[in-house]
């Protein structure tokens, strides 16, 4: 990502950009992982309900 004669702006722009994409990321793994758990409990329920009957 660094390069050399990148000036003080590119380096902010840069980072900034970096940042946005982490948290971008960070919002989908989160959004993924509670799709994945939700999923799970919904399965969970459904053997708890079927062994109840």
């Amino acid at each position: 990502m660094l390069r050399k004669g990148m000036g003080v702006p590119d380096l902010a722009v840069g980072l900034r950009g970096k940042e946005l994409f982490d948290e971008i990321q960070e919002k989908h793994r989160y959004r993924r992982y509670k799709q994945r758990r939700q999923s799970q409990t919904h399965q969970a329920i459904g053997i708890i309900a079927v062994a109840m009957n």
